[in-house]
């Protein structure tokens, strides 16, 4: 026998061939004949990638789909590059081998190249320099890659300093601002631009400033003075800040 029928109309294969199926009509007598082919049951690996990176110290974890198999074992040819570790490849040293991923109980066993870079010491920023004003902060977004840890230091202090890992301008000009990984010789630079304090002044060119500004205290917010301009029908410019 080469299939059975299930349940009238599931047909499952039993052995490797060809057959006739006959399928009956079932409230007039009508049959149709047509073959049925069966192959033999295909047992295959597939990986998400023809091929892997993993650096030193670091893991990967390929994703692996089966067909016909229960399960499956990792297994790096050169145990001196990398190794295996819950079904995830660990770097050990700088080289090329060989994964293999074997099917349990099968003899099919897929093979890709595997790759073990250099570890990488990485330090990234969230710009490509940086403005402060006077007496203001701004607060470096820092990614680190395999680094601990980082310090911050400006390379003219008398241009800006580092407070609690902020950077605080100090008097107007440029400089760098440098990113430290603790424990390596990595170091990240960039430009650092220290702005005037902003001020807010009234434009000369404005006529009868005084019935205007009555009553405009040191303590005034600068809303509410944009404000009482407005409303006046005045025009200001920003020229800086205090």
């Amino acid at each position: 026998t080469k299939a059975e029928v299930i349940d009238n109309k599931i047909i499952k294969g039993l052995a490797e061939g060809e057959i006739e199926i006959e399928v009956h009509a079932s409230n007039v007598e009508l049959v149709k004949k047509v073959k049925l082919i069966i192959t033999p049951m295909q047992y295959t690996i597939t990986l998400d990638k023809e091929e892997y990176e993993v650096e030193v110290d670091s893991l990967v974890e390929p994703i692996v789909t089966l067909k016909n198999i229960e399960g499956y074992t990792l297994e790096v040819v050169d145990e001196a590059k990398a190794i295996v570790e819950e079904n995830k490849i660990k770097g050990v040293a700088e080289g090329e081998t060989v994964l293999r991923v074997l099917g349990t109980g099968t003899d099919v066993v897929k093979e890709v190249k595997l790759t073990v870079l250099p570890k990488e010491y990485k330090i990234t920023l969230d710009k490509e320099e940086y403005t402060v004003r006077v007496t203001k902060y701004v607060e470096p977004i820092v990614t680190l890659k395999n680094i601990e840890s980082y310090t911050l230091e400006v390379v003219d202090e008398a241009k800006a300093i580092v407070e609690d890992n902020k950077v605080k301008g100090l008097e107007v000009g440029e400089t760098t601002l440098r990113v430290l990984g603790t424990g390596t010789e990595i170091v990240k630079e960039v430009k650092l631009t220290v702005l005037p304090n902003e001020s807010y002044t009234i434009d000369e060119s404005i006529i009868d400033t005084e019935n205007v500004l009555t009553n405009i205290q040191t303590s005034t917010t600068v809303e509410t003075l944009l404000s009482k301009i407005q409303v006046e029908g005045l025009s200001i410019k920003v020229t800086n800040e205090s």
